[in-house]
Formats: structure tokens, C-alpha cells, sequence
């Protein structure tokens, strides 16, 4: 099985086995030095549990999103590990900027991100431009 590349101003030619197409880090594919994002199921959910938790530990932050998603503490608790609620979760942390350079400076990550891992948990699907 041959991959091709298609990697601007790199010279197109077969890979003859996944080793030479590229590595898979935590996060990232690395193709012949070029880094590629890349967001697994796992991957997502994990950094929406770290916004949840973000979001409950500022008092106004947490009462904003309880009134604006109307759910309540039994709610949350039912749904936290739902794909569709997390990414609700980060829906709300994205729909306000500030918000969201807060969530990710408190969780170590990049703001494009939390945005990834809201894509690879459904959010966003049908907004592709």
C-alpha cells in the first residue's frame, strides 16, 4: 500500500509504509517536519471535562451558563459524559472570546484548541465554509 504525499513544495512520490508517511504524537501527525492538528474522540472529551470544570469554578461563569442553558446540578450530573452536552459546554465557552482565553490559559491549551475538540465532539457540524 503506497500513500501519497501532498505537502506544498515537497516533491510528490510514494511512501511505502506508515513509519515513513508519518508519526503520530499526542496530538499532532508530523508529515516529513510539518505538523499537522489533529483531535480524537478521547482527546476531546477530555478537554471538555476540563472546561466543565473551568466553568463551575467561577461563580459568574457558572451561574451565566446555568441560566443561558437552563439546566440545573442533577442535569449536568446526568449528562457530563454526553458528546452533545460537552459540546454545549464548549459552545458556550467559544461564543464569548474572553471566556474562552480564560478556559485555555487555566487549562494549559490554545484557544484553536478547545475549538477542535468542540469540532471533533459534533459542534459546529453543518458550519463548514
Amino acid at each position: 500500500m503506497f500513500f501519497c504525499q501532498k505537502v506544498a513544495g515537497v516533491p510528490k512520490k510514494p511512501f511505502r509504509n506508515r513509519a515513513e508517511f508519518g508519526t503520530i504524537a499526542r496530538k499532532r501527525l508530523t508529515l516529513n517536519g510539518h505538523e499537522i492538528s489533529f483531535m480524537t474522540p478521547d482527546t476531546a472529551q477530555a478537554i471538555a471535562l476540563k472546561g466543565a470544570a473551568f466553568i463551575f469554578s467561577e461563580d459568574a461563569l457558572r451561574d451565566r451558563f446555568l441560566s443561558l442553558s437552563g439546566t440545573d446540578g442533577s442535569d449536568i450530573r446526568a449528562r457530563i459524559e454526553d458528546a452533545d452536552f460537552q459540546a454545549s459546554l464548549l459552545d458556550f465557552l467559544i461564543s464569548f472570546e474572553p471566556d474562552l482565553i480564560a478556559c485555555a490559559e487555566h487549562i494549559g491549551e490554545k484557544p484553536e484548541t478547545l475549538v477542535a475538540a468542540w469540532r471533533a465532539l459534533g459542534g459546529g457540524a453543518g458550519q463548514e465554509w
